[in-house]
């Protein structure tokens, strides 16, 4: 057991011993390289690849698509290559030659025309000429050929032919399923009628400035409308603008002197500002065929401001007017009886009595003055 325990001891201090003499090692650091060079590097030569690849096929497209012909083709003669049992014929003539783009096949000579710019193909023959189309191949462009017959008075060039295949038709049907855009000019009525429609539409929805713009708009284009103009008017007297109203109806007058319309829209603005005297200024003009309406209130105001003469003159031309009118001949009789020509306003009294249009109270008036007359006709003496 001694000798187990010691060997074991032993052991034990060769261990501790080995540990205490452990050293770490010395390992040098690995050096990292950079990674963006490589990937320049990379990309660059990817990017060299794709030029070349690119280039490389360049030629060969331009070769076969974008290279014109620049020496005059030759054709040999049908003859020689012409089987001995097939009818042999020769042909001469002007051909040209058209490059095309690769594979594409041209049904029709005005196609190859306007797709390439024409050479001239020199072929000799010894017999007659003949209109023929004729392919050339060449290693690196196939084109069409097309022979023109020579003819000695008329002789196009190529490039005459492409101008007159390229020309536009003059006049080209619309097709289905397209849009169609006219420009049409409105007349000033049209203008302002489409204006008026927008005032309208203003008025129904309680707004009186843009009515108002509307109308004015409408009135530019028609100065001469009377019943834009009044309506306009209209629209300023009831905004409370009276100066103004009445200004757009005297501008009419101004430019219409014969209206009758606007010279009895501007005597009633007058009348309803109580302005009875103003009101006739514009009515003391006497248009030629002057209305039962114009008369009517011509003779009232001038009747109502003592106007004798004027309220007479009128009444006389509404008798003449109207006859049937029993309040016409009641008006003449009164301004008769004013001027003091008794007999006439007596006729004209009684004329009264015997047409319609009067009421109780007026049949009871002229009574009453016709008995007045009797008395001043046996007072001749009287005033």
């Amino acid at each position: 057991m001694s000798k187990i325990n010691q060997a074991l001891s032993e052991l034990a201090r060769q261990a501790n011993s080995t540990k205490q003499t452990l050293q770490p090692a010395a390992i040098p650091a690995v050096r990292s390289r950079p990674v963006l060079p490589w990937l320049i590097g990379g990309f660059a030569l990817s990017m060299a690849v794709g030029s070349w690849s690119l280039s490389y096929q360049s030629p060969v497209i331009q070769a076969s698509v974008e290279t014109p012909l620049t020496e005059p083709l030759v054709l040999p003669s049908v003859a020689d290559k012409v089987s001995p049992t097939n009818r042999t014929t020769t042909q001469s003539g002007r051909i040209y030659s058209l490059q095309s783009e690769p594979k594409l096949a041209l049904s029709q000579p005005q196609m190859a025309v306007e797709s390439a710019t024409p050479m001239l193909i020199a072929a000799n023959t010894n017999t007659s000429s003949q209109q023929t189309t004729t392919a050339v191949s060449t290693p690196a462009l196939k084109a069409s050929v097309i022979a023109e017959p020579t003819s000695p008075k008329t002789t196009q060039s190529p490039t005459q032919l492409a101008a007159k295949e390229t020309k536009p038709s003059a006049s080209l049907s619309p097709q289905p399923g397209s849009v169609h855009i006219e420009q049409v000019v409105l007349t000033p009525q049209q203008l302002a009628h489409t204006a008026q429609q927008r005032a309208q539409k203003a008025l129904d929805s309680n707004n009186l400035s843009e009515a108002i713009d509307q109308y004015e708009e409408a009135l530019r284009y028609v100065p001469g409308d009377e019943k834009v103009r009044q309506s306009l008017s209209a629209l300023y007297y009831g905004k409370g603008e009276i100066r103004k109203s009445a200004d757009l109806l005297q501008q009419g007058i101004e430019r219409n002197v014969n209206s009758q319309g606007l010279r009895i829209a501007l005597a009633k603005l007058l009348i309803k500002e109580s302005q009875q005297q103003a009101a006739l200024t514009p009515l003391l003009y006497l248009p030629d065929g002057a209305s039962e309406q114009y008369l009517s209130l011509r003779a009232a105001l001038a009747q109502k401001t003592n106007q004798d003469e004027i309220a007479k003159q009128s009444y006389q031309k509404l008798v003449q007017l109207a006859p049937s009118n029993g309040r016409w001949w009641m008006g003449l009789g009164i301004q008769q009886e004013r001027a003091l020509q008794i007999d006439s306003a007596a006729q004209s009294y009684t004329n009264a009595l015997q047409k319609m249009g009067l009421s109780s109270q007026s049949q009871q008036f002229i009574r009453q003055r016709l008995a007045l007359l009797k008395q001043l006709e046996g007072q001749p003496s009287a005033n």
